[in-house]
């Protein structure tokens, strides 16, 4: 929390972030001897600490970005991860920008994608509109079948394998 200096909360809000990304049993372990998953939980603890002094804030310029969030985490953690993401965009106002290859992920969560090609964007709109077999297709020159989850009705992505 270096941008918060002498906090005198910094070690309660550390706390309370590692029990948020349930984290608390690893506080005694050296990151270089954490499972992949157990480090991205880190990670995800490590921003929700600068987080906090700003998640009460009224501004209207609030950006949250991550990148692969989601590597290497087991479902559990996926979807705390990605709740409390869709909660700072929700409740807080927050603009959350987040990379994802895992499309049945960003499918399930976005309320807006944006599909790059050739290190440029190639298609923009609702989740609805952007996965769709004709658009994934040609993204990724393979062929898809997209069905519907049947409680949420959001795309579900499968390559076809014939």
């Amino acid at each position: 929390r270096l941008p918060h200096g002498n906090d005198p909360d910094n070690t309660s809000v550390v706390c309370q972030c590692m029990k948020l990304a349930h984290i608390e049993h690893l506080f005694n372990r050296r990151y270089d001897t954490l499972s992949g998953g157990e480090k991205q939980r880190v990670h995800f603890a490590r921003i929700l600490a600068q987080l906090s002094a700003h998640i009460t804030l009224d501004s209207t310029e609030k950006l949250l970005l991550l990148d692969e969030p989601t590597s290497a985490l087991d479902l559990k953690h996926q979807k705390t991860l990605l709740n409390f993401a869709k909660q700072l965009a929700i409740m807080r106002n927050y603009l959350v920008i987040v990379v994802l290859h895992d499309l049945n992920l960003a499918a399930a969560w976005a309320d807006e994608m944006i599909m790059l090609k050739n290190g440029g964007i190639r298609f923009t709109g609702t989740v609805e509109d952007v996965c769709t077999s004709e658009v994934l297709d040609e993204i990724y020159e393979v062929s898809t079948i997209v069905l519907k989850h049947p409680t949420t009705t959001k795309p579900i992505i499968t390559i076809d394998q014939y």
